[in-house]
């Protein structure tokens, strides 16, 4: 037994392993999430004819983009037929905006995007357009992007990408903390939407 026990330990990563993968996982998010602003705040801009800044954080990132994109890499790769690709894609990426953005209208009582007007939009939140381009970005995150990214964040070190990863893993933190507290309702205070918080949690226990 005490044989088996040592050969299972042996077996799992070490911590250094762990937080050398986590780094990983946080540089791809972070590639994702920077593209993600660009790429809204370009096509934003454009129709707004100005600047618009985009994204709930103050840093250029919009992290939603990292997140699902890494997400569906991780849980999706397995997936060869590009059809059923895009079509499980669309569906889990749009579920996931949805939530997302349910989750911050809740939460701070603002919109950071509406999809009002568009067809077969769900109040405001999705719509088929969004969907069709989170199908077809699934496919070329998981078959063309991903294997890129990871060739690219590869090129350093193992103690630099665990150097970098905890630097930039401290920057969202601190600018989660402050991007929440600037965009909480004018009428709110911090302990309004802590409450807010707790009533949540206490409806789905």
């Amino acid at each position: 037994m005490n044989a088996a026990i040592t050969s299972i330990l042996g077996a799992l990563p070490s911590p250094y392993e762990i937080a050398h993968m986590l780094s990983q996982v946080i540089l791809w998010i972070t590639v994702y999430a920077i593209g993600g602003w660009v790429y809204e705040t370009i096509v934003c801009s454009v129709q707004a004819r100005h600047v618009v800044k985009r994204g709930f954080l103050h840093g250029p990132v919009c992290p939603i983009y990292g997140v699902g994109a890494v997400g569906n890499y991780l849980a999706l790769g397995w997936i060869d037929n590009p059809v059923v690709l895009f079509l499980v894609g669309a569906v889990v990426s749009t579920a996931f905006e949805y939530f997302v953005g349910w989750a911050l209208e809740r939460l701070f009582g603002k919109r950071w995007w509406s999809y009002d007007g568009w067809l077969l939009n769900i109040k405001g939140r999705v719509c088929l357009a969004g969907a069709l381009v989170f199908g077809v970005f699934t496919v070329l995150a998981v078959d063309v992007l991903q294997p890129m990214i990871i060739g690219m964040v590869n090129m350093a070190g193992a103690r630099d990408q665990l150097v970098l990863g905890t630097l930039v893993t401290l920057g969202y933190l601190v600018d989660t903390a402050t991007s929440c507290l600037a965009n909480r309702q004018d009428s709110s205070t911090l302990g309004e939407v802590r409450g807010r918080i707790a009533r949540r949690i206490r409806r789905l226990a």
